[in-house]
């Protein structure tokens, strides 16, 4: 690989670019400017929704931003590339097939907001199991950025009433009974990211963070060797294998991931993306 080759870098935010206390570190932030002084574009790649990857990324900004799992992708001058939403009536069967199954809890998300029915008394262990996982704590509080959400009895009346695009469904619960949900939801062909065995992220058809990478190739003008790619996640597993350059971090967990990728970072605590891109994009010839 040549190292001018580099146009553009995606960058997963939990356990990749942020460290275990929710930082970009300043030397993170240099090499970053740098690379957008040299003129490479930067990609925030998140399951996170829009509002909490910018309060995330402030410090970055300028850049352009691949938010919960690919259903939205927006450019650096923060206008829409593209969103793609779930719609209110698949919604309704994958919500009652959900309690069909019993003991699942899920939250639903757009680029700005959550939206969270009450929890039953009989999710309340499963939820707890849930929190006490370090991505679960993440996913389900947001950690200390908080993402405005609207908590109701009546979710079908409030999305009928109100403009609210379904971009992800969260689903919680006991690992068999997720499990068997992932079963049942198959048909739909939704994209389904397993963050761990008590929780799915459901997408719609096709979004992943890879695809949204390829989209913003045909975007760009620019060739897929062109892209180089962070992440430690599941959902990061085909953005990994989309990109030239394919990045896994030393703390991620995941074997697969690690062996789909050209390179492993040092850690996350350790400003592992920084140091990947300063030792080969930045490098003097």
């Amino acid at each position: 690989m040549k190292r001018n080759q580099i146009k553009a870098i995606a960058i997963d935010l939990d356990g990749t670019l942020l460290d275990s206390r929710q930082r970009i570190s300043p030397y993170t932030i240099k090499v970053l400017q740098e690379c957008r002084q040299r003129g490479i574009k930067l990609v925030i790649a998140t399951g996170r929704n829009h509002y909490s990857a910018r309060r995330l990324a402030r410090d970055l900004e300028p850049v352009s931003f691949v938010t919960n799992n690919g259903s939205l992708v927006v450019d650096e001058k923060g206008e829409i590339l593209r969103e793609k939403e779930i719609s209110l009536q698949l919604t309704r069967e994958l919500i009652v097939k959900s309690q069909k199954i019993g003991r699942i809890y899920y939250f639903l998300v757009s680029p700005k907001e959550l939206l969270l029915p009450p929890t039953p008394r009989s999710l309340i262990l499963p939820l707890f199991r849930h929190l006490f996982t370090w991505k679960g704590f993440l996913e389900y509080l947001d950690n200390r950025n908080i993402v405005p959400r609207v908590r109701t009895r009546d979710v079908e009346g409030y999305l009928r009433k109100n403009s609210f695009q379904i971009q992800k469904i969260n689903f919680i619960g006991e690992p068999s009974r997720i499990a068997r949900l992932e079963g049942e939801i198959e048909e739909h062909n939704l994209a389904i990211t397993r963050g761990h065995e008590w929780s799915i992220d459901v997408n719609p058809p096709g979004v992943n963070k890879g695809e949204a990478l390829k989209f913003l190739t045909e975007q760009w003008g620019i060739g897929e060797d062109c892209f180089m790619a962070f992440g430690d996640g599941h959902n990061d597993l085909d953005m990994i294998r989309f990109a030239g350059t394919g990045v896994a971090m030393d703390n991620s967990t995941l074997k697969t991931l690690k062996e789909s990728a050209d390179l492993v970072a040092p850690s996350n605590n350790e400003d592992g993306v920084a140091r990947i891109i300063e030792k080969i994009v930045l490098a003097e010839s």
